[in-house]
């Protein structure tokens, strides 16, 4: 699992780790490891990290202002950083310790690490049904679907906590097609 920071600062970088390097007898340097400077990007953010950006982030000497087309909202200037760009699960690990270190974090006008909100799952006991004996993955969507239509519990509920916990694809898959609207065939137009 990654994580996650906003920046009111459009293009932030800072250089978490630094190179290591060794000084040679003829004045040259050696670098031993080489450094990770992270560099946050402005990218379209989720309803839920433009909400925590709006709440916990500080934009100093950025106010609404007028242009022609009307108000610019200081949020387009929040750039992010998603440690899931760090392919090397080893130098992720060091720069997440990094960033987590660093003095700046959490403070409203440098960065902040931010948490997607969990969603709850549609009823209490809907994680316990699963593939049992001749019960498949297919028959588990199909009682679910029932149960949620019984309690009053939204499709879309069950697709999203679905996505979010166990992403199974079949039962993704009920869901969705369950959730669809129904096509009504249209009239052929007969002439008269």
């Amino acid at each position: 699992m990654s994580l996650r920071f906003l920046s009111p600062i459009s293009k932030y970088r800072i250089v978490v780790l630094h190179d290591k390097t060794q000084r040679l007898a003829d004045g040259t340097t050696n670098v031993l490891e080489n450094g990770y400077t992270v560099e946050f990007k402005q990218v379209p953010l989720m309803p839920w990290e433009e909400a925590e950006a709006r709440a916990r982030l500080s934009f100093k000497g950025v106010p609404w202002k007028a242009d022609r087309s009307g108000l610019i909202d200081p949020i387009v200037r929040v750039s992010m950083f998603d440690t899931a760009e760090i392919k090397d699960t080893v130098l992720r690990g060091k720069v997440e310790k990094a960033l987590l270190a660093n003095p700046g974090l959490n403070v409203s006008d440098s960065f902040i690490q931010i948490h997607k909100p969990e969603i709850p799952a549609p009823w209490p006991s809907y994680d316990e049904l699963g593939p049992k004996g001749t019960r498949t993955y297919a028959h588990v969507a199909k009682q679910n679907i029932e149960t949620a239509a019984q309690i009053g519990v939204p499709l879309d509920q069950l697709i999203a906590y679905e996505r979010d916990n166990r992403a199974n694809q079949v039962v993704l898959e009920a869901y969705e097609a369950a959730n669809a609207p129904e096509e009504i065939p249209e009239e052929e137009l007969v002439e008269a």
